[in-house]
């Protein structure tokens, strides 16, 4: 972080999204589609691709339904926070 930090304009550079490796980097920053797109990260989606599998193995339930209800739960988690967000300002 302090190497790519010092690669750019310090008034350019977010703390809470510093390599742009999610949708957030393509809106404007404090908005409800902000919020929402930094749900929407690769390195999240791998966490949770994961966490369905192991939960398919140690559940011994199919792995769609474990997929299902992991993302399922990831996107009314992110859709409450951009809901927050959108009240709060």
């Amino acid at each position: 972080v302090f190497l790519y930090a010092g690669l750019v304009q310090p008034d350019t550079f977010v703390m809470q999204n510093p390599i742009g490796s999610n949708l957030g980097a393509l809106a404007t920053q404090g908005s409800a589609l902000w919020t929402l797109g930094t749900a929407v990260d690769i390195f999240g989606i791998w966490v949770l691709a994961l966490a369905a599998i192991g939960f398919s193995c140690v559940t011994k339930v199919k792995k769609g339904t474990c997929f299902a209800i992991v993302f399922g739960w990831a996107a009314l988690m992110a859709l409450i926070g951009a809901g927050f967000t959108a009240m709060m300002g």
